[in-house]
């Protein structure tokens, strides 16, 4: 393909993308961590590193989020923006590595299966750091790439200030490193010494890698210990990895199709099985996913599917070059296979849509609460989400944990201790499912319940105290209403 055709599909299919992931931006609500992001991004800077080092994500994207914040504001709208431009620039970063290792052809394929991935949508339409962490692990790439080719001094400083960002952006940018080092080390011993040699060496680009990160690496090893002893992540077994491939390619299918077609495609070609591109992209789909799964079978769980999100890149990668391979005719039909599956699977029902419905339960409570009612959280990070949309500022609000398997008449206690003086409450019921049976009848014979409004990953009730509503002992309660 021509230049020319090329930067017009490129462009087509950039638009295309950017297009998918403006679609309905705003359509749901902020859920928790992305009203953890906001919090955390409202600090100052110095209190704002104070935070992220206690938590278990480096501060880049919280510093990045920061600024924008003050540009823009914090509407849903402008909060979620930023990834989708982190999303957006995604889709030429795959063309431009595509195009260094395997041609334009292969480049624009990779574009494209990124541009509709559902996968891909989601995650450059959420506040948080994933979209981002994708962007900086392509430009650093892209630039390992430039720098081995050609050796170029500009190409170095690019790899080096762009992988230092990444290890600020998100813990997984290691295996992304990993990745980086198995591609030099397999590329045979004369290219290994070429690339090890002179100033702009491998080994002078990690040593200024390393230096840049130095003094993130104390809070680093705070939130490793903090993964080793705190964390929540579930046991992912080795036979769940298929799993993990259907959901970073954007459905089962489709990750199927995508790597049945890679595999054909670098098989039909032997001087392709081992080249470059292959031991690139290959290793891009694996480690990111196999090194962490591994990993936590023996020490403490690590592994997120949507933390290795460079692995759909590799997956991406690997697909384009195997239809760029094939001859013409199963090249077309691979192609329309995997065209296909990618509509399909953006139209159906997404593994990835459904945000807590946090703005619909604070509408309601706006809506209905009096002066000094009293919110009760029952979880302390559902404050965050509640709120980011609460726009009134006379109610009173605590925290009454909901604690799993804790006997109801304790739970009942505290929640009248916590409630004393308090005519009516709201009690907040963030992602807790129903309320066990037993508890929930020891609360309607301590309480009127007046409102209960089950959502989406949160349940509204309002309570008030039978001593304080002046029912006569033994009247029947109000039935609970719709605010």
């Amino acid at each position: 393909m021509r230049r020319p055709a090329a930067l017009v599909s490129l462009i087509v299919i950039t638009a295309i993308g950017t297009a998918l992931r403006l679609h309905d931006l705003s359509a749901e609500s902020l859920w928790l961590d992305e009203a953890s992001s906001v919090w955390i991004a409202s600090h100052p800077p110095g209190l704002l590193i104070a935070e992220t080092a206690s938590d278990v994500h480096p501060p880049a994207y919280y510093l990045l989020l920061r600024w924008w914040m003050a540009v823009g504001g914090a509407s849903e709208f402008w909060l979620r923006l930023l990834s989708v431009v982190a999303g957006t620039l995604s889709i030429p970063m795959i063309y431009a590595i595509g195009r260094a290792q395997s041609g334009r052809g292969a480049g624009l394929i990779g574009a494209a299966l990124i541009a509709v991935s559902p996968f891909h949508i989601h995650y450059s339409q959420e506040v948080r750091m994933y979209a981002l962490f994708g962007l900086v692990a392509l430009v650093s790439t892209w630039a390992l790439i430039v720098w081995a080719d050609r050796r170029a001094r500009v190409a170095a400083a690019v790899y080096v200030l762009a992988t230092a960002l990444m290890l600020y952006t998100h813990v997984y940018s290691f295996f992304v490193l990993a990745v980086h080092w198995i591609w030099i080390v397999s590329g045979g011993r004369a290219e290994r010494a070429r690339l090890t040699g002179g100033s702009a060496s491998w080994w002078t680009m990690q040593a200024a890698v390393a230096v840049l990160v130095l003094p993130w690496l104390p809070s680093l090893v705070r939130q490793i210990t903090k993964v080793r002893t705190e964390f929540w992540i579930e046991p992912w077994p080795l036979a769940q990895i298929p799993r993990a491939y259907a959901f970073l390619g954007g459905g089962g299918e489709l990750a199927i199709a995508a790597l049945a077609i890679a595999a054909a495609g670098v098989w039909a070609r032997r001087e392709a099985r081992f080249d470059s591109a292959t031991r690139l992209f290959a290793s891009l789909a694996l480690v990111p996913v196999l090194a962490p799964v591994l990993l936590s079978q023996i020490g403490p769980d690590i592994f997120l599917p949507k933390y290795a999100l460079p692995a759909s890149f590799g997956i991406a990668l690997l697909a384009a070059r195997g239809l760029a391979n094939l001859p013409a005719a199963p090249g077309v039909l691979g192609g329309l296979l995997l065209a296909g599956l990618a509509v399909w699977s953006a139209s159906r029902s997404s593994p990835f849509s459904g945000n807590h419905e946090w703005r619909e339960a604070v509408a309601g409570v706006e809506r209905t609460a009096l002066p000094d009612d009293l919110v009760l959280y029952s979880q302390p990070w559902g404050r965050l989400p509640f709120e980011y949309y609460l726009g009134r500022t006379d109610l009173a609000t605590a925290t009454l944990l909901l604690r799993p398997g804790e006997e109801p008449g304790r739970t009942l206690a505290r929640l009248q201790h916590a409630s004393a003086g308090s005519r009516r409450i709201w009690w907040i019921l963030s992602n807790a499912g129903p309320l066990p049976a037993d508890l929930d009848r020891r609360l309607t014979e301590a309480f009127d319940v007046v409102i209960r409004r089950p959502l989406w990953g949160v349940e509204v009730l309002l309570l008030e105290p039978q001593w304080g509503t002046g029912r006569p002992p033994g009247r029947p309660p109000r039935p609970p209403e719709e605010p």
